[in-house]
């Protein structure tokens, strides 16, 4: 039902073109009920666009939550990224405690400056996965090199998602298989 809220463009397309065609044949024909028509959609159209506005969806909030840890990269805050972390978390062998320590670890050394995010979405094959392309920047990052992570984000009983699992892989060279945590150190 994500569809109703995430402001899909497709959706917008439909509904003007709805109200265009109303409006088109209400100049043709003079009929008054299309001229009711055409308000019809544009109402529809602001209503969709409130709803949009209005409902941040699950993807719309692991979205801002990845930005929001990018950001506190930048920042070397630590406590920030963490607290989009699930205390249940996973990451290979790792639990929340060591990748607590590793994410402060790595920004107390300056491994690395900032994490430039691009093309989250959910997996087309599994809906329960967000995936997405990292570059990080600065410290032991030359800046050409990026990688591919799948998430898994649970809902937690605030009503907030929080990241549960991540894989890091390498786009170039066997994308389907994670790296190993050692190789971040």
């Amino acid at each position: 039902m994500d569809w109703l809220y995430e402001g899909n463009w497709l959706v917008y397309f439909i509904l003007i073109v709805a109200a265009a065609a109303s409006v088109y044949g209400w100049t043709k024909q003079r009929n008054g009920w299309l001229i009711v028509l055409s308000i019809f959609f544009v109402g529809l159209v602001g209503l969709y666009s409130w709803l949009d506005y209005r409902v941040e969806t699950r993807l719309e909030q692991i979205k801002r939550k990845f930005q929001e840890m990018a950001k506190a990269v930048e920042q070397r805050d630590a406590a920030r990224i963490v607290s989009h972390v699930s205390t249940n978390l996973r990451w290979g062998s790792s639990d929340y405690p060591q990748f607590r320590e590793l994410v402060e670890d790595t920004l107390r050394r300056q491994r690395i400056d900032s994490v430039i995010l691009w093309d989250i979405k959910f997996d087309h094959h599994n809906s329960e996965l967000v995936v997405l392309k990292a570059k990080p920047t600065g410290g032991i990052a030359s800046g050409a090199e990026y990688f591919f992570v799948k998430t898994r984000w649970i809902r937690e009983g605030d009503g907030q998602y929080r990241l549960a699992n991540i894989t890091v892989h390498n786009p170039y060279i066997d994308a389907d298989q994670p790296l190993e945590i050692r190789q971040f150190r």
